[in-house]
């Protein structure tokens, strides 16, 4: 899958940041707001962008770029690429270098490159070096929410913090002393109500 990430003026990430990747599991550790959840989204964008791609015979690169920016934009939640660079942080210029690769696609054949830019919405995403191969396998991503969904303590966790984020300001929101109250567990069927539970796009 991915090898190595570069970003430089990406959300969370002003200056340029260098991660590398291991086969199986890799685990990533930070405090708040270090941009645990926005490595993890834009790692998903890029794999799911090159495995969607996989599927076209001759993708053109206009087609792609445009395809990329919708993938950031829903995957992050925006309504524009300016709300994903750093621009609070002193950075307008995003720039993203992602290493693929896998089965069928050997070192260096995968790279992606692709540069946006705030206040420059009309000219949106440039890629600079489209992927030789495209990955050919599924991506998933599992958000923490949807995460600790699985284990089956999650109600004993949830009970330290009594209140779960509602659906909005000004709207009610869901308490574990009312899940308690109606002996739900982790194990009960139906017990997880995907009514008010976030999908991994960030929208109810």
């Amino acid at each position: 899958m991915i090898h190595d990430l570069l970003v430089r003026g990406v959300t969370v990430f002003p200056g340029s940041e260098h991660f590398e990747f291991v086969p199986g599991i890799n685990v990533v550790v930070g405090g708040n707001d270090s941009g645990k959840s926005h490595l993890l989204k834009l790692c998903y964008t890029v794999a799911k962008w090159s495995a969607d791609g996989g599927r076209k015979s001759l993708p053109e690169k206009w087609a792609e770029e445009q395809r990329l920016r919708k993938d950031l934009m829903r995957v992050f939640a925006s309504r524009g690429l300016a709300g994903l660079t750093a621009r609070n942080r002193g950075n307008a210029h995003a720039h993203v270098e992602a290493s693929m690769e896998g089965d069928g696609v050997p070192e260096g054949m995968g790279n992606l490159v692709f540069d946006f830019q705030a206040g420059h919405e009309e000219e949106g995403l440039s890629i600079q070096e489209m992927p030789k191969r495209f990955l050919n396998v599924p991506v998933v991503f599992l958000a923490a929410r949807e995460v600790l969904t699985i284990y089956p303590s999650f109600v004993q966790v949830g009970s330290r913090f009594p209140r779960v984020p509602g659906r909005g300001a000004g709207t009610s929101a869901v308490t574990w002393t009312w899940m308690r109250q109606r002996n739900l567990s982790a194990r009960t069927p139906g017990a997880w109500s995907p009514g008010w539970r976030r999908s991994s796009a960030g929208r109810w």
